[in-house]
C-alpha cells in the first residue's frame, strides 16, 4: 500500500476540529504556493489557525522544496516524481512531485 492509499484506511473524525489525516492539492509548487498549501494542510490536522503555527521555514527548506518538485522544466534540479517526508508541528507532511500533501497528526 503507498502512502496515497493508507491515508483512506485511517480514521478520521468527523465531530473533532482535528483530523487524523488531512490531504490537500496545490496546483502548481512554487515556494509561496507550497508553503500556503502545506501551511493550511497542517493548521486543518491540528485544529489550529495557519498564523499560530511556527513558520514552515523552520522545518524545512521551502525553496530548495520548490526547486524539486517546481514548474519549471528546465530546472536541472526538478524531479517529475517522488516524494519529500518531514515533521513540522506534530505532524508528519508527505509532498508529492504532483503537488499532494498528506498530514498525518501524530497521536497524543
Amino acid at each position: 500500500m503507498s502512502d496515497r492509499d493508507t491515508h483512506l484506511h485511517e480514521p478520521v473524525s468527523g465531530t473533532d476540529v482535528q483530523q487524523s489525516v488531512v490531504t490537500s492539492q496545490c496546483d502548481q509548487i512554487d515556494c509561496e504556493s507550497a508553503i500556503h498549501t502545506i501551511a493550511t494542510t497542517v493548521a486543518k490536522a491540528t485544529g489550529k489557525d495557519p498564523t499560530e503555527i511556527p513558520p514552515l521555514y523552520n522545518a524545512i527548506d521551502v525553496d530548495a522544496l520548490a526547486d524539486l518538485f517546481g514548474t519549471n522544466p528546465t530546472n536541472p534540479h526538478r524531479l517529475p516524481t517522488g516524494t519529500v517526508n518531514f515533521q513540522y508541528v506534530g505532524c508528519a507532511v508527505t509532498v508529492f512531485a504532483d503537488g499532494e500533501v498528506i498530514v498525518r497528526r501524530s497521536e497524543q
